[in-house]
């Protein structure tokens, strides 16, 4: 299997989808079947900008959805899928980021295009704005690329802390497929995921997207700028959508002791999780027992 076959088992499924929480507090519902749909335009949108298979595209995108569309674009393409980090910092050293590539094209939204203008000498030779949404409802042709391999690069993941001189985790198809099917198998066709961890991390893009997918399941995805503002969004969103599967990282585990010792007025319901996954950064033990103490009372 290749992780293209991942999303083509659910390009009929209508039931099920993905709940996107932009970064505005808006949410949006798109069934598998509707980004399969969108990403086959985007595909076709791409490719009449003669990005090939095994060219690499750097993804430059702030709006979640946006950036589903085309991962899973890429996936359809045989693209290298890159996603990057849409920070000033980051995008400042863009240029020395892309020497380490062979055939790199970006895709970037408004946001992310005036900062390459203002913070590097890139050309927009090879740089494509994302569409309109009503573009994405327009017919257009595409050629779906049928000769993928296991050990083909599908995605290379970039650390925050290593773009300075860049070192990226290549991911193949077969890295990725035996990633899930060991992790799934934890979890059942009943799960409900969500995920708040950017996808620029392996905890973000396969942990909390591709493995949902791979089990055919809901799931919500909160823009991570949404939850710094508002640290008891995983926990409101769990109890609304009675949620099984969740992950995080040290600081917002600390994050939400905090806030549940500051008050217990709190209307969280945690019963339905099942998994609370921590990556990212270490964690001790200690601070593992104080949030599970501190979220008692809400049923975890």
């Amino acid at each position: 299997m290749l992780l293209v076959d991942v999303i083509h088992r659910i390009k009929n499924e209508y039931s099920k989808g993905i709940t996107f929480y932009h970064a505005n507090g808006a949410s949006e519902y798109l069934s598998y079947s509707d980004i399969y749909k969108r990403a086959q335009k985007m595909l076709g949108i791409l490719q009449k900008h003669n990005i090939t298979a095994g060219d690499e595209l750097i993804l430059l995108l702030n709006n979640n959805c946006e950036f589903v569309i085309v991962a899973w674009a890429c996936l359809m393409g045989g693209f290298v899928c890159i996603p990057y980090q849409t920070t000033e910092y980051n995008i400042s050293l863009l240029g020395n980021f892309l020497e380490k590539c062979h055939t790199p094209y970006i895709i970037a939204d408004e946001t992310s295009l005036d900062l390459i203008k203002k913070c590097t000498s890139i050309s927009e030779e090879n740089i494509l704005l994302f569409p309109e949404r009503d573009i994405l409802e327009n017919e257009t042709e595409f050629v779906m690329y049928e000769s993928g391999e296991k050990d083909e690069i599908v995605m290379v993941l970039f650390s925050s802390g290593s773009v300075s001189d860049p070192k990226g985790a290549a991911m193949s198809n077969e890295n990725i497929v035996s990633y899930l099917e060991g992790y799934c198998s934890s979890y059942t066709s009943q799960d409900i995921f969500v995920n708040w961890l950017p996808f620029t991390h392996n905890a973000g893009i396969v942990m909390s997207h591709f493995a949902p997918i791979f089990l055919g399941v809901e799931q919500y995805l909160v823009h991570p700028l949404l939850m710094m503002r508002n640290v008891g969004k995983l926990l409101e969103i769990i109890t609304e959508k009675k949620a099984t599967v969740t992950g995080t990282i040290r600081m917002h585990i600390v994050q939400m002791t905090e806030l549940a010792r500051v008050s217990h007025n709190h209307a969280w319901n945690l019963e339905s999780i099942r998994a609370f996954v921590v990556g990212g950064e270490p964690i001790s033990y200690m601070e593992i027992q104080e949030f599970i103490n501190a979220m008692e009372p809400f049923g975890l």
